[in-house]
């Protein structure tokens, strides 16, 4: 009986000091993981991922990096990098610090840095400060470098679509 009862608490000691994950409000295909690593010497942050055969349709407001491995049908406001994996697909509005396309992206972007991998194909509108397309990657549309004039014009559509 003395094993079964110190197991009892060695199990609820443990539990205690299990960490909380945050729970996911809008669809239970997203998760939210522990990224180790440091994005531009800031510290480590979590990143929201939409994993390969996910689908998520609606409006993200996301805090920390999102990986995009599924499907996204929706506008996506990020403080941080939307990432675009090989399978992933984005179809909607995207107003972020950095973007990297990697899979397929269509639609308006505005951030400060875009970059398209090998592989990956962005159509759309782009308005950002720094624009990279490595060989192999794909760009369709128009890109402009950003001011204050069409930050501010993306900004009132994503937030109008949100009202």
């Amino acid at each position: 009986m003395n094993l079964f009862k110190q197991r009892h608490r060695r199990d609820q000691k443990s539990s205690r000091e299990q960490p909380t994950v945050p729970a996911v409000t809008e669809s239970s295909e997203a998760s939210t993981t522990d990224i180790s690593t440091t994005e531009g010497g800031l510290p480590a942050s979590t990143a929201t991922i939409i994993a390969e055969g996910s689908e998520v349709t609606g409006e993200l407001h996301v805090t920390g990096r999102i990986d995009v491995h599924g499907t996204v049908h929706g506008s996506v406001s990020c403080d941080a990098t939307v990432y675009v994996a090989p399978a992933g697909r984005l179809k909607g509005d995207v107003l972020a610090a950095r973007i990297e396309v990697a899979g397929f992206m269509e639609g308006s972007v505005e951030c400060s840095a875009v970059v398209i991998a090998d592989g990956g194909m962005l159509r759309g509108d782009v308005a950002s400060d720094t624009f990279s397309i490595e060989n192999g990657g794909i760009f369709e549309g128009q890109s402009t470098r950003r001011t204050p004039d069409n930050v501010t014009k993306l900004q009132k559509q994503l937030h109008s679509h949100g009202q």
